[in-house]
């Protein structure tokens, strides 16, 4: 029997097997702010913030399904690590 990931696996021959199921996935973040304390005052302030995306690289699993993508973007990282930082400022 051939499961999908084998070479030779058709999903409309006979001795193919899909068992409908995907590994699961956990991804760790982590997002950091930090609002200055000498902007702060009535409505102005400046915040600097940092996120780091993913933080361990870790491969989405493979889930096919006709999309394009070796798997679903919808429900699994496909980008990897990234991280954006940046500036807030109310004036």
């Amino acid at each position: 029997m051939l499961v999908p990931g084998e070479a030779g696996y058709v999903s409309t021959k006979p001795n193919t097997i899909n068992n409908n199921s995907v590994a699961s996935a956990t991804y760790f973040n982590l997002s950091l702010n930090y609002t200055l304390p000498f902007f702060n005052e009535g409505a102005r302030s400046l915040q600097v913030f940092g996120t780091l995306d993913n933080i361990f690289n870790r491969d989405p699993p493979i889930a096919p399904g006709g999309n394009g993508y070796p798997t679903n973007p919808v429900y699994f990282d496909t980008y990897g690590r990234t991280w954006r930082v940046g500036v807030r400022a109310q004036l």
